[in-house]
Formats: C-alpha cells, sequence, structure tokens
C-alpha cells in the first residue's frame, strides 16, 4: 500500500494553489522557550478511524488546549514499505492527502499487505515487519517482533510545566485576536546511551544527543557556528530507527536538551510529516532514506582529479598564465575554476563574459580543454538590479516578490549588489536561465559553480503561493536541479559544485561545504562537517582546500591539501587569496603532486565506492560510526573516517611530527609501508611527509587500482586488485566500476583448498591483475574458471592481466 500522490516536477511547484501572503509569525523560539506565551494543544481523542481509496488511513481526533478548549484536528498515516511509515498531522479536521514538497520516490519501497484493527490498545496498523498503534490518547509507538522501536513521550516539570511536547501544535496567543497555529510538533522517547545522528552539515560533535539544532538553509559565514549551509532534517538513531522530517519548512530538533528523556521535533507550520524507518543499522537507514529522496549519478571520471580555483581570476591571460606555471610544475590540473572575475561584476550579474577581460571565451575554452583540463564558471541565483537582464527578469516576472507585486530586492553590504532572486518555482523563470546557460555549455563550459541559495526572506513570495518561510529551505533543491536539466538537455554530463542544500539535493553533486577560516580550527571544523553530512544522506562532497578566509600558512596548506587529494570523493583547491601550491614552498609542491598521483592510483578504488554511492546511498566519506556502530570509542569519533569500506585515513589537523589516532576493530595494513597492525586500539604514526598522512588498508579486503595517467580521465586498460591477506583465507567482494561501460561490475576473490579464484559477474572491458600481499602459494590461480600464470614467493601473489573476461 502506497501513497498515491505524485510529488510534484519541482519542490512546491503547484500551478493551481491560491496566493499565500507572508504572515505574522510568533518570535523564533518563544513557544519552545517560553511554554505560557503560547497555547499548547495535545491529542487525547481519537474518533474511529477510515481507509481512503488510495490506502490512506485517516484518524480523526479531538485535540485539547491547556484551557479545556477542544477541536477537530486529523491524523494521517501512510505505510510506505514494510518497514516504513509515514506519520502526517493537520493542526485542522480537513487535512487532506499530504503533498510532500520535497521530490520522493515511494516507488523504491515494497509493496507490503497492511493489516488495519482496532484494538484495546488503540489502532493498530501492520505488515509482516513492524506495526504501529496509535492509541485513543494521540500516544504513537512503532514495534516489531522484538518490542517496541520507538514511541511517543511528553515531560513536565515539578510545576506541571510542558518540557517536552507530545504530538500535537501550538499556537499564537495575541491578546482577542482569533489564535493561529505557529508549531507542530512531537517527542519520542529517547533512552540516556541513545545517539542520534545527522541534521546535515553541522560543524560540531557527531552525536546530537543533549543538544538544540535549528533546520533552516542559511549563510554560515564559515564553519564555526551554529548556522549550516545544508541543514537536513533526517535523524538516524542507534535504537534502531530513522525518522525525516519531510519538510521544507524550519524545523527545531531538542534531543534531550531540555528534557533528558525525550526528543522534540518541532516544525515552524499547521501539519508535521514524518517517515519513519525501522532499520537495524545506520547503514540501512541511509540506505531507505536516500530511496525516498533520491541518489545521484555517478559524476564523471575527471571530475575526480585536480580543481584549482581562487576567488577570482581575473582575465583569460591569467588563467593561461596559471596552467602554465602548473605545467612547469608537472602539477596535472583536471579543471579549472572562474569565480565572478569571469563576468566581471562591476556591471552586474548578466551572465555573460567580461569580453574586455576574456576577450575571445570560445579560444580560451578551447585552449583549456586542449590542456586536457576543463572548465567551471561560477553562478549565483540573483540579478543585480544593475545588470543588462534585470529588466527583462522584472518584467517578465521572473524574481520573487515581496507580497506587493513587486521584486523582493535586498543588498549584499560585503559586495556592494543590490539584486533580486530568481523565482524558480516559475516554469518560465526556469526555462529563462536555463537559456542563459545554453551559449556557455555550447562554447564548452564542462561545470557551474552554483553559489549561494541561502538569501530567502521569510516574507519572500513565490510564483507557487509559498512564501519564503515555508519555502526557502527548498530553494536551493529548485536551484540544482534547473541547471542539472539544462545542461542535460544540451548533451552533456550534469556537473554543479553546489553550497547551499536540504533533503533532496544530493541528486545533484558535487557539494562543498562553504568558507572555512585557512586555521587548524578552519580544518578541523571542516573535516566534522564533511562527517555530519555523510549521516545525512549525501554521497559526494568537498572542500576549499586550504581554507577560504585568510591564507594558510604553509604546512596548513600541505596538510589540508593532502587529506582532500588522499581522503574526500573531490579536491578542489579554493580561498580567498590564491591556493596554487607554488605559492606555498617547494615542499607543497611536492606534496600536491605526489598526493596527486596516489590520488590517480586509488582513482579505480574511488569510482568503485562512487558506484556505491549511487547505487546504495552510502557516502565516500564515511564516519568511523557508520561501520563499527557498536564500538562506544567511534560513536561520536571526528579526527579520522574511512575512505569507503576498505580505507581509513587520519588528516593532519594539526602541525605535529607524531600522529595519535585511534585505529579501528580489525586487523590493517599500512597503505604506505605494508606494515600489518592490529586495530581496536590508540596508535601513533610519523609524519613528516605530508603527503603521507596516515592511510590503512582492511586487511581481508582488495583496493582496485591502477598505474596513474596524465590525467583524471585518462582510462587504464589494467586494473590490479590490491589485497592484503591476513590469517583467514580470502573471500572478499566489491563492485569494481567498469569505465568502458560507466557500470558497476561483481568482482569476488576467494581463496579455497583449490587455490585462488577471481570472479566477475558479468562483462568487465578492463584487463584485471591480482596482486595479493602476505598470502602464501596458493597452488593455482583462477579468473573467471580459466587458470592463469602467476607469481609467488610465499609472501605475495601477482598474476598477470587478463583481457576481457567472460
Amino acid at each position: 500500500m502506497k501513497n498515491a500522490c505524485d510529488s510534484p516536477p519541482y519542490p512546491g511547484d503547484h500551478r493551481n494553489s491560491p496566493p499565500r501572503t507572508a504572515r505574522c509569525r510568533f518570535p523564533k523560539g518563544l513557544v519552545r522557550r517560553r511554554r505560557g506565551s503560547g497555547v499548547y494543544n495535545t491529542l487525547t481523542d481519537r474518533r474511529g478511524h477510515e481507509v481512503t481509496e488510495d490506502g490512506t488511513i485517516r484518524v480523526p481526533f479531538v485535540a485539547t488546549d491547556e484551557e479545556g478548549t477542544e477541536r477537530p484536528v486529523s491524523l494521517a498515516i501512510d505505510v510506505l514499505g514494510s518497514r516504513a511509515v509515514r506519520v502526517t498531522l493537520f493542526a485542522n479536521a480537513h487535512g487532506r492527502a499530504y503533498d510532500s514538497p520535497v521530490p520522493t520516490d515511494l516507488a523504491a519501497f515494497d509493496d507490503p499487505d497492511v493489516t488495519v484493527e482496532e484494538t484495546d490498545d488503540g489502532l493498530r496498523i501492520g505488515t509482516d515487519a513492524v506495526t504501529l498503534v496509535v492509541g485513543d490518547d494521540g500516544s504513537l509507538g512503532l514495534h516489531d517482533d522484538d518490542g517496541t522501536i520507538v514511541g511517543t513521550t511528553t515531560a513536565v516539570d515539578i510545576k506541571g510545566r510542558v518540557v517536552a511536547r507530545d504530538l500535537g501544535f501550538t499556537e499564537r496567543r495575541e491578546a482577542s485576536l482569533p489564535r493561529a497555529v505557529d508549531e507542530t510538533h512531537l517527542s519520542l522517547a529517547l533512552d540516556p546511551d541513545e545517539a542520534i545522528y545527522g541534521g546535515g552539515e553541522r560543524f560540531g560533535d557527531l552525536d546530537l544527543h543533549g543538544r538544540t539544532t535549528t533546520a533552516r538553509v542559511e549563510q554560515g559565514a564559515g564553519t564555526a557556528g551554529t548556522r549550516s549551509y545544508k541543514p537536513v532534517p533526517v535523524y538516524l538513531s542507534t535504537a534502531g530507527y530513522g525518522l525525516f522530517v519531510d519538510t521544507t519548512e524550519t524545523v527545531t530538533v531538542d534531543v534531550g536538551d531540555d528534557a533528558p528523556e525525550a526528543t522534540e521535533i518541532a516544525v515552524d507550520g499547521e501539519t508535521l510529516s514524518v517517515v519513519l524507518f525501522a532499520r537495524d543499522s545506520l547503514k540501512e537507514m541511509l540506505t531507505a532514506y536516500t530511496a525516498l529522496t533520491g541518489r545521484p549519478d555517478v559524476p564523471p571520471r575527471w571530475t575526480f582529479g585536480l580543481w584549482l580555483s581562487t576567488n577570482s581570476y581575473e582575465s583569460a591571460e591569467q588563467v593561461r598564465s596559471v596552467l602554465d606555471r602548473a605545467d612547469d610544475h608537472d602539477l596535472p590540473v583536471d579543471l579549472i575554476h572562474l569565480d565572478p572575475g569571469w563576468i566581471g561584476l562591476e556591471d552586474g550579474n548578466d551572465m555573460d563574459w567580461d569580453h574586455d577581460a576574456f576577450p575571445d571565451p570560445a579560444e580560451l575554452i578551447d585552449d583549456v580543454h586542449a590542456r586536457d583540463t576543463r572548465v567551471c564558471l561560477w553562478e549565483y541565483p540573483h540579478v543585480d538590479s544593475d545588470s543588462a537582464i534585470f529588466e527583462t527578469a522584472r518584467d517578465a516576472g521572473y524574481l520573487v516578490e515581496n507580497g506587493r507585486g513587486e521584486p523582493l530586492l535586498q543588498f549584499l553590504s560585503s559586495w556592494g549588489r543590490e539584486f533580486g532572486t530568481v523565482d524558480f518555482t516559475d516554469p518560465d523563470a526556469r526555462e529563462w536561465w536555463q537559456s542563459l546557460h545554453r551559449p556557455l555549455i555550447e562554447a564548452g563550459v564542462d561545470a557551474f559553480k552554483l553559489d549561494f541559495g541561502e538569501y530567502v526572506p521569510e516574507r519572500a513570495v513565490f510564483a507557487n503561493g509559498r512564501t519564503g518561510d515555508a519555502y526557502g529551505n527548498a530553494y536551493p533543491l529548485a536551484y540544482q536541479r534547473t541547471v542539472h536539466e539544462a545542461m542535460t538537455a544540451a548533451g552533456v554530463d550534469p556537473v554543479t559544485w553546489n553550497r547551499p542544500g536540504w533533503a533532496g539535493t544530493q541528486r545533484y553533486p558535487i557539494h562543498w561545504s562553504g568558507d572555512p577560516a585557512s586555521t587548524d580550527a578552519g580544518l578541523r571544523s571542516t573535516v566534522r562537517a564533511g562527517l555530519n553530512l555523510a549521516l545525512s544522506g549525501y554521497q559526494f562532497w568537498s572542500c576549499d582546500l586550504g581554507g577560504y578566509a585568510g591564507t594558510p600558512d604553509d604546512d596548513l596548506y600541505e596538510r589540508w591539501a593532502a587529506w582532500g587529494l588522499l581522503g574526500l570523493s573531490h579536491a578542489r583547491f579554493h580561498g580567498r587569496t590564491r591556493r596554487e601550491p607554488w605559492r606555498y614552498g617547494d615542499d607543497a609542491v611536492e606534496t600536491v603532486r605526489s598526493a596527486v598521483r596516489t590520488r590517480y592510483r586509488l582513482l579505480p578504488y574511488l569510482r568503485s565506492v562512487a558506484a556505491e554511492a549511487s547505487r546504495t546511498g552510502l557516502p565516500v566519506v564515511r564516519p568511523p560510526v557508520l561501520e563499527h556502530p557498536d564500538d562506544p570509542a567511534l560513536r561520536s569519533r571526528t579526527t579520522e573516517h574511512y575512505v569507503g569500506d576498505a580505507l581509513f585515513i587520519a588528516p593532519l589537523v594539526e602541525d605535529v611530527e607524531t600522529r595519535t589516532l585511534y585505529l579501528p576493530p580489525g586487523d590493517w595494513a599500512d597503505y604506505w609501508t605494508g606494515e600489518r597492525l592490529a586495530g581496536g586500539r590508540d596508535l601513533t604514526r610519523d609524519v613528516e611527509d605530508r603527503a603521507r598522512p596516515p592511510l590503512f588498508v582492511r586487511v581481508g579486503e582488495f583496493v582496485p587500482v591502477a598505474e596513474p595517467g596524465d590525467r583524471a580521465a585518462v582510462v587504464p586498460e589494467t586494473i590490479t586488485l590490491l589485497a592484503y591477506r591476513g590469517e583467514d583465507r580470502l573471500d572478499a567482494k566489491r563492485v569494481v566500476y567498469d569505465e568502458g561501460r560507466e557500470t558497476g561490475v561483481s568482482v569476488s576473490i576467494v581463496e579455497d583448498e583449490d587455490g585462488l579464484a577471481v570472479r566477475t559477474e558479468g562483462t568487465i572491458t578492463h584487463e584485471l591483475e591480482i596482486e595479493i600481499r602476505g598470502a602464501p602459494d596458493p597452488g593455482a590461480v583462477r579468473i573467471d574458471g580459466e587458470a592463469v600464470d602467476y607469481e609467488s614467493d610465499g609472501r605475495a601473489i601477482r598474476a598477470p592481466a587478463v583481457p576481457d573476461s567472460p
């Protein structure tokens, strides 16, 4: 049984929605912190149920406020899969089927048989895996065969004041005026040792327990505060459930902060819709969440190389000079990015070249392409009031309005710019914005940096009738989708480099963390940002290598560069000041050159992990807790992380000559030396060579590698399956990305009494070699059933390439 409502083509894109004016808002935090200033309503009396034709289970309730006044409200239950349910509270009696503002894919779930039964405990809604009990008093409980997974709760202090609100809503009370719903909310029981992860690109610890966070897309102004470019209202619990708050309104989540035994979720709006996933592991929760909200395609191979940028290259001559210097230093540049300098903002953002500084853009792009380098251009979704295209946008109604039928103009003081904001809920405005990209794409531009997207005031009014407070969080999704569609329609691979985000924007890679300070603290907070975002459903992520604000010292530059090139899905040098390696000394040039070659060698592995990310929704950058949820030492560890499931890296987050780290449980091999190491303990490594931060390979796994080419785009003919054997026989399997067919192929290495066997499930266009370290002579080696010659010295096995495996 599934919710039959279709997702809108764009978030909130309802052509027939009535106009909506900006509403007067209750001051932020007043309802939550001062309970007496709002009127709290809770569900108190269930009045039967009804199953609609589309399968939604509608449950009418009476809600009672703190003064005893009753009113009818409506609860809706949708079973999305055997272990996933949506619960929606409408703070009125007339709520219709919930129309998700975030594009969702219900076809990704199974379609279970559903039972609906009235019992003494309340209404029981069950599948073969879970049962949701809706109590007559408005309580909710999700259960499986082992007992209760999670249930609603409430909490009061000794004076009877509510400190954790049950399923219900809070209204504004303003003198004798009619009351209006300000927030909808519910509270879930919280165990003392329960950890809650997610919430988007946060810059603090992983575990939210004991914290209150607000999910609202904002300009983060760096990576040191609580504001986030990419808040994501998905939360993963070690108690066995994930929760997605399906909204584009502001979400506030209090995890045991006001009430130690409750997690309170509050939404600024009249409707609360949450999806509960009952899953055993954090990985399964992420897979379920991304099945619902979307997964990205695998980005093109060249995107996994080195991106070079600054704020900003100002002329064609400067671009050529930088690439010449890179060639002089034998540094491969896979992409060069042009920030606002390509436009020349002195005349406003018109999405056209500054022809004084770039007199022949097509020739420049051809020259850059001739060097096997790609081109990326900066943009922002605003039209400056002094630009050549402002009148067109204003007169055609392509800009977000102010509620009086006029463009909403804002002034960005740091740039001295007054601008309007493109309204991507208007199909004509989308088409117009895409038309501005077509000549750029036709000229050969390979990627666009989608900057900004966070500046949507609450009073803004969109063409779909929604206001900024209700739609601002969805704006990045519509912005990024618009440009991706422009590139797809032009027949090129869509590649964007995006700063803001919300639930669903992971569909449109690649995202980066914004503007960190060029300090050790900025590096540490950036690492945390990536790990938190990884637990929030994003697969491909990067940052400004070297930091954005300020100029890093030479050592910090080297350390940040090595981490980005070896530890992240994508690597871009960028900052307010210049970030070319030769500006930081000869050692920096050597560090970057060496790390790039190592990255190129590891590209088959990174591409294989990327294929898994696209298929399962699991991230490339993984906090240790994702692989080891039961190890207490790793529940909040943010100073090391996995790359995929087989590599583990310890970034050099401070200027030291030895690095102490916690190596996860299991057996490991040092990637640089081959030394075997037991995990589950603290470890100290020498790190004088900044190009070689501590990097480890899981023993018993294999990592696809290849000889480095001149650029990331160079496809290797031969892939080597590099494995480290432990005491047990090898039995390893992973998806290897086939560049020729642009798909993943399952490859396994199995050791038994008959020898060593390599098997592929399907055709792979690369030649395969194997190199197994720490392995005795197996007696025989077979690749897809064919015996091959091999070499063995009793410590390692090497088998030559076998082309065109069947």
